[in-house]
């Protein structure tokens, strides 16, 4: 479903006043095909907003957390998005987003790969994940920033990565997995380079080039053979690195 459909349904499913609601109510509500209305309430449901009405596997009822949004989105329909957003920024692919982007704006490509990696799915469900993605910009947790990229709803989290030293951000849900990005340092010795040789990136401190950092939340995902691989890549960075400064690697 598109994600103004899957809002559409959403919506239906948490201002829901009967006792209950399948999809066939959800598809007399929407107008919408029943059989893609059945397909949304599941998602709905793991992320809390939803709750068994008994009677049947497919009877859902709005929880409490679904009431407040219905009442956000009664005054108006910023109201109830930003209400949405509240109620699943501590979900995984909330989460997930506001890690990645916490440095700035990310190709769409990136956040679909992300979403991927975090649900430890493989490639073939690469559409779902352009499908959920599309669902957190419909609700603007996910902004479009220009030229394929796209950027967190509240700009930047981690504020290290504009200013050395910056203060963590603080009440948001996890909020644990902080880290600020060391900036680029240039030599203010004198340099060897002629004047001709016009690169402005030439005396970049690398190590700021190779940031943001990867975190120890990102390693525990990888398998034995991908963290050998990486083992091996960093040993040959180590290499280079330590020869371009003329110290030998033991």
């Amino acid at each position: 479903m598109r994600s103004d459909e899957q809002l559409r349904v959403i919506r239906a499913a948490c201002t829901s006043t009967d006792s209950f609601f399948n999809a066939a109510r959800l598809a007399a509500a929407t107008g919408l095909d029943e059989k893609k209305c059945g397909l949304v309430p599941t998602f709905v449901f793991t992320t809390g907003l939803l709750e068994p009405a008994g009677g049947h596997f497919s009877r859902y009822r709005p929880t409490k957390k679904a009431s407040a949004i219905a009442a956000a989105w009664e005054k108006s329909e910023e109201a109830g998005l930003q209400a949405l957003r509240s109620a699943w920024k501590g979900q995984w692919f909330a989460r997930a987003m506001r890690e990645r982007l916490g440095y700035g704006p990310v190709p769409r490509e990136g956040l679909v790969a992300r979403l991927l990696m975090n649900a430890n799915a493989e490639n073939h469900r690469m559409r779902q994940a352009e499908v959920l993605l599309d669902l957190l910009v419909g609700i603007g947790m996910v902004v479009p920033d220009g030229d394929g990229f796209m950027n967190w709803h509240d700009g930047p989290c981690y504020q290290g990565a504009e200013q050395p030293g910056g203060a963590p951000p603080s009440g948001g849900e996890g909020e644990s997995l902080h880290a600020s990005v060391p900036q680029p340092r240039r030599r203010t010795a004198p340099s060897a380079r002629t004047e001709s040789v016009a690169d402005p990136y030439a005396d970049l401190d690398l190590l700021a080039l190779l940031c943001p950092p990867v975190l120890l939340a990102d390693l525990v995902r990888l398998s034995k053979d991908e963290l050998l691989e990486l083992h091996e890549h960093l040993r040959g960075i180590a290499t280079l690195t330590a020869k371009l400064r003329g110290r030998p690697v033991s």
